[in-house]
């Protein structure tokens, strides 16, 4: 369903507007090294995209970053903080991602 991405509102305690210091909300952002996502999905280079937020699930050292291809329709890129999943990317995350332009939150 469409969803407003200039309207994200700080009210989760687990909901994060910026990933890692790296990435903040309203970036532009640019995959820049092929890689697989939680649920097997493969985001290639090349792919681009904004970053809305961040969800972090403790009980399995889950994030969920929210992206938009159009600022509208969401869709959500699954990493794991384990050594077996993507710790790579989300301690890495130059390597995989490139900020093409800075959103509105300041660094």
């Amino acid at each position: 369903s469409p969803y407003e991405f200039e309207s994200t509102q700080k009210n989760a305690v687990n909901k994060r507007f910026s990933f890692m210091e790296y990435l903040y909300s309203g970036d532009y952002i640019k995959v820049i090294k092929d890689f697989k996502d939680y649920y097997g999905f493969t985001h290639q280079e090349g792919e681009k995209f904004y970053f809305a937020c961040a969800y972090f699930l403790p009980y399995e050292d889950g994030y969920t970053l929210y992206i938009s291809k159009d600022k509208i329709n969401i869709k959500a890129i699954y990493l794991q903080d384990r050594p077996e999943t993507q710790r790579e990317i989300c301690y890495n995350l130059k390597k995989y991602f490139e900020i093409i332009e800075q959103g509105r939150f300041k660094r």
